[in-house]
C-alpha cells in the first residue's frame, strides 16, 4: 500500500475516488448517488456506524415540508423509500417524508452500495493536505489508525466545516449576539396507548395540532390545556419548568405505540461549539430525557406503562457554524424573495430560530405557498480552496437565514447539485470554486 508522510509519519494512502464525502448524514447521502448517477467514483467518510445523521442517530423526522422542491433525485428517492418501507407516509408533498430512522438507513447504504459507492464507518476527519489552494489528500481515523484518502473533489457535509476549518476556508462561529440556536436531545417513547392519550386529550380540550381519527399518527405538542399537569409535577418535583418549555412528539411510522420526541431543548447557557459547553448539553439533554419521561409516565394517561425505548447518540444541533463563502445569503435576500443566476436550490421555509433570548421571526414573515427564495452556487464555495464544496447547514449564509434553509428536503435539494457539480469539475477539468454556477440554474 503507498504511503504518505503526515506529521512526521509515514501514513498508508487507503483509497482514492473522484468524490470524496465527508459526513453520511442528510445532505452527504444525497451527495454520493447524485455524482454516482454521474458515474464517479464516491467514497463517505462517516465518524458512526450507520448514515443518515441527524435523520437517524439523531431520531429527526419527519422531514419539514416545502411547496418549492426541486430536486429530481430526492423525489426519485421518496418514491422508491416508500416501496422499500410502505408504512411510511409523505408529510405534505413528495419533498417530505414522514419515515422509520433505522429503515431510512439501510435504504440509503443499500443504494450507495448498490450504485459501486463506498463507505467507511467509524471514521473520524482530522485533516488535509494541500497544495496550491487544492486538497491532495484527506487525513482520517479509521478504525484505530491513520490513513489517507487521495480524490479529485472534497464535499464537505460535516454539519460542523470539519474540512472547511482545515482548508483554509474562513469560518463564522459566532451565531448571534453571542448566542447560538438551542439544540435539542431527541428520544422515542415505547409501549405508549396512543388511543388513551387521544381520549384524554379531548377530555381536557386539548388545542394542539388537532386529535387524529388514526391514533397512530398523532402529534402531541406543548398546549395551554397541559400546564396544570406541568404546574404539579414541577411543584412535585419531578420536572423543572425547562423541561417543558418545549413538547413536540410524533407517533413513529413502522413502530406501533412508539412516539418519537422531538425535544427536550436545552437552555440555551453553553457555547456548542466548545468542548465544555457540548459535554454539558450531552449530560444535561440525558438528565431531562430521564425527567420529562418520568413526567409523561406518571402525569399524562396513555403513557401510564410507557418506557424510554431509545435515546439520541447525537444531539440536534440547529446551527453552530457557518462558512463564509463567495456569497452570503442574508436577511434581505430572503425578505426580497431573492433570485439568482446561480440560484440552484429554492427555500420556503421560515426563520425558525429556537433561542432563549427574545426572537424577532416578525422582522421577517412566512411566506406564502409559492414563495421562495434561492440558494446560490457561490453559498457553497470558496476562493480559499479549489476542489471543496459545502453542502449542509453551514453553508455561507447569516444566523436567520439558517434557521430558514437548513430544513432537511432543501438541503437534499443543495446536495444533489453538489452531486453534479463535482461531476461537471472532474469531467470540464475546471475548480469547484470556478465553476459558473448558473449552468446548474433551479427551474
Amino acid at each position: 500500500m503507498k504511503t504518505i508522510q503526515y506529521n512526521q509519519k509515514s501514513i498508508p494512502v487507503l483509497d482514492e475516488c473522484d468524490v470524496l464525502v465527508v459526513g453520511g448524514g442528510t445532505s452527504g447521502m444525497v451527495v454520493a448517488l447524485s455524482a454516482l448517477e454521474e458515474n464517479k467514483s464516491v467514497i463517505i467518510l462517516e465518524k458512526g456506524i450507520l448514515l443518515g445523521g441527524t435523520s437517524t442517530r439523531g431520531l429527526v423526522h419527519p422531514f419539514m415540508r416545502t411547496h418549492v422542491g426541486t430536486g429530481k433525485l430526492t423525489k426519485k428517492l421518496n418514491e422508491e423509500y416508500l416501496k422499500y418501507s410502505p408504512y411510511c407516509r409523505y408529510n405534505g408533498g413528495p419533498y417530505a417524508l414522514s419515515f422509520n430512522c433505522d429503515d431510512w438507513a439501510d435504504f440509503y447504504e443499500e443504494k450507495i452500495k448498490a450504485a459501486g459507492g463506498k463507505v467507511y464507518y467509524d471514521a473520524t476527519f482530522l485533516d488535509v493536505i494541500m497544495e496550491n489552494n487544492t486538497i491532495k489528500y484527506a487525513i482520517a481515523y479509521i478504525r484505530n489508525e491513520f490513513y489517507a484518502i487521495k480524490a479529485k473533489t472534497y464535499v464537505d457535509t460535516s454539519a460542523e466545516a470539519v474540512v472547511c476549518r482545515v482548508a483554509n476556508v474562513p469560518i463564522d462561529f459566532n451565531g448571534e449576539n453571542g448566542m447560538h440556536q438551542s439544540c435539542s436531545l431527541r428520544f422515542e417513547m415505547a409501549n405508549v396507548n396512543a388511543s388513551r392519550l387521544c381520549d384524554f386529550l379531548r377530555s381536557i380540550n386539548y388545542g394542539g395540532f388537532g386529535i387524529p381519527e388514526d391514533p397512530n399518527r398523532i402529534e402531541f405538542v406543548r398546549d395551554n390545556s397541559l400546564i396544570p399537569y406541568f404546574e404539579k409535577a414541577i411543584n412535585d418535583k419531578v420536572i423543572v419548568p425547562a423541561d417543558v418549555k418545549y413538547i413536540q412528539g410524533f407517533s413513529s411510522p413502522g413502530k406501533p405505540n412508539v412516539m418519537g420526541f422531538n425535544c427536550p431543548e436545552l437552555p440555551n447557557i453553553k457555547d456548542i461549539n466548545s468542548p465544555e459547553g457540548f459535554s454539558y448539553y450531552v449530560s444535561e439533554g440525558r438528565q431531562m430525557v430521564r425527567r420529562f419521561s418520568r413526567f409523561l409516565i406518571n402525569y399524562i394517561p396513555g403513557f401510564e406503562n410507557a418506557y424510554v425505548g431509545k435515546i439520541a447518540d447525537m444531539l440536534g444541533i440547529r446551527e453552530s457554524v457557518r462558512i463564509v463563502g463567495d456569497y452570503i445569503i442574508s436577511e434581505e435576500d430572503y425578505k426580497n424573495r431573492a433570485t439568482f443566476e446561480d440560484g440552484i436550490a429554492k427555500a420556503d421555509w421560515y426563520v425558525d430560530v429556537h433561542k432563549d433570548a427574545e426572537n424577532t421571526e416578525e422582522e421577517l414573515q412566512k411566506y406564502t405557498i409559492g414563495e421562495y427564495y434561492e440558494v446560490p452556487y457561490r453559498s457553497l464555495i470558496s476562493k480559499h480552496c479549489n476542489n471543496l464544496i459545502v453542502g449542509g447547514r453551514h453553508l455561507s449564509c447569516s444566523f436567520r437565514v439558517e434557521a430558514s434553509v437548513r430544513i432537511q428536503a432543501t438541503l437534499r435539494d443543495i446536495a444533489e447539485v453538489i452531486g453534479k457539480a463535482c461531476a461537471y469539475s472532474i469531467d470540464k477539468n475546471v475548480d469547484l470554486n470556478k465553476i459558473d454556477g448558473k449552468i446548474f440554474k433551479c427551474k
